[in-house]
């Protein structure tokens, strides 16, 4: 299934013969989980050192800003865009307390932290701390939420 998933990553991001820097970054990081670490078929066995809000909370899309971090199973960063889009969310460029959802692609690794996507964790966990109602979500339970297969 990983190999599968990468496959058709590659093909709808060459699909339109451009690689863009957002589909570059999300191809490597895609590899990167590939090659360079130990890692299983949708990771969510290592969410638990991730600070991911616990109980899960219902999503809402209309009117809600989203983020995401990381490599989704879902498909390719603008699939997942469009796939938040059509259920009436609205895309955020960053993290900040407007921010309703950050959502964590099914690929993360332990090794979180020392990525460049665990910047948008640890900003979201300060404000999560300062009261901010930010919440830090799966992709899992993202795509549960919207109805949307991976």
């Amino acid at each position: 299934p990983v190999v599968s998933n990468l496959f058709n990553k590659v093909v709808s991001i060459l699909q339109d013969g451009v690689l863009d820097p957002d589909e570059a970054a999300d191809l490597m990081s895609a590899l990167r989980g590939l090659t360079g670490e130990e890692s299983v078929s949708g990771e969510l066995a290592k969410a638990t050192t991730l600070p991911i809000d616990l109980p899960v909370q219902s999503i809402v899309f209309p009117s809600r800003k989203f983020l995401l971090t990381g490599t989704f199973a879902f498909g390719t960063r603008k699939q997942c865009e469009d796939a938040i889009q059509n259920m009436g969310g609205i895309l955020a460029g960053s993290v900040s307390k407007k921010l309703d959802y950050l959502v964590v692609g099914t690929y993360v690794t332990d090794s979180w932290v020392h990525e460049t996507f665990g910047r948008k964790i640890q900003k979201a966990v300060e404000y999560r701390e300062q009261g901010v109602p930010l919440v830090i979500v799966t992709e899992e339970h993202w795509a549960n939420e919207g109805r949307f297969t991976i």
